[in-house]
């Protein structure tokens, strides 16, 4: 495991980055920020709050001033997630193919892609950030290198060794990352199961299965919404509500594991827990989730569903 860097080499530039790039609140809500429910907003007004810059509010947080020390030191890889995740909000980050070229994201299904054939469109700059350490490289806007770089994560135009977890928890599509079958993942899978609190594995059990009454439920649910939806409204087969069902006990599974779960230390502490930020998108602790589902539930709806 990789040492973090010291907390007093990074928590107040970050603290100042993210004050800056923030979206600022309406003048009603006095001296704050606003996430407008954007996720990396919320999740960058959640990291102002924990670095003890700001108070946690309905629409985003207000301004501590002067600024408070937090109770507890973040924790550094949940404040890297956050950046990355304002960063990537603000397109001020492009991942890159392995040859250098920009990626294309694939086209959705029945969309058209139509070839303009002029004025003929500026060419993407090259990376300034090389692959390496399982990375593949990057460009990176001024707004952002340098926060990067006080977070330890680039270094001399290239991604240092501590942002490969980092970045595992983002698996750029352009990268091809195939985590999953990494020795690392492998073993944090291993290690997951085999220290889980007893409480969890208890929930699991209780979220990988869908009931008939889980079913019945949503349908009568379902059904009370007829005056609400108008002629929006359509029948609800036991299928579609049984996906339903699925979807909600999905979202709850993912919640155990962004809160309670990280590569490097397998399940935290309620300790540990103070200092972790709710990242409450993480494509990791996701991907972690099923490969703990499929081991400990292979025959569950939720594993079936996974697998589809």
């Amino acid at each position: 495991m990789l040492d973090w860097p010291a907390p007093e080499t990074w928590m107040t530039p970050v603290a100042d980055w993210f004050a800056a790039v923030l979206p600022r609140a309406p003048n009603e809500y006095g001296d704050g920020w606003e996430d407008y429910a954007v996720s990396a907003h919320e999740m960058g007004c959640m990291a102002l709050v924990r670095l003890g810059r700001a108070k946690e509010e309905e629409w985003g947080c207000s301004a501590v001033r002067p600024p408070r020390p937090p109770e507890v030191t973040p924790r550094w890889d949940d404040i890297c997630a956050a950046v990355l995740g304002v960063i990537a909000q603000r397109r001020w980050i492009q991942f890159h193919l392995a040859d250098g070229s920009a990626s294309v994201p694939p086209l959705g299904i029945g969309v058209v892609a139509v070839r303009v054939v002029s004025p003929v469109p500026p060419q993407t700059p090259p990376p300034n950030v090389t692959a390496g350490v399982g990375l593949g490289p990057a460009l990176v806007a001024d707004q952002a290198l340098d926060i990067l770089a006080t977070l330890g994560l680039v270094d001399d135009d290239a991604w240092t060794a501590r942002a490969e977890f980092v970045l595992w928890r983002e698996v750029p599509h352009a990268w091809d990352l195939e985590v999953t079958t990494d020795d690392r993942f492998v073993a944090a899978t291993e290690l997951c199961l085999a220290s889980m609190p007893e409480e969890v594995g208890a929930a699991l059990e209780e979220l990988v299965h869908v009931s008939a009454a889980d079913i019945e439920d949503k349908i009568d649910w379902h059904e009370g919404q007829r005056d609400n939806m108008g002629d929006r409204w359509r029948p609800l087969d036991p299928e579609r509500a049984k996906k339903s069902v699925l979807s909600v006990k999905r979202y709850r599974m993912d919640n155990i594991f962004y809160e309670g779960w990280r590569l490097q230390d397998g399940w935290l502490s309620a300790d540990d827990k103070r200092a972790a930020l709710f990242i409450f998108h993480d494509p990791l602790a996701h991907r972690m989730r099923k490969a703990v589902v499929a081991r400990m539930f292979p025959n569950s709806d939720m594993a079936k569903e996974d697998a589809a």
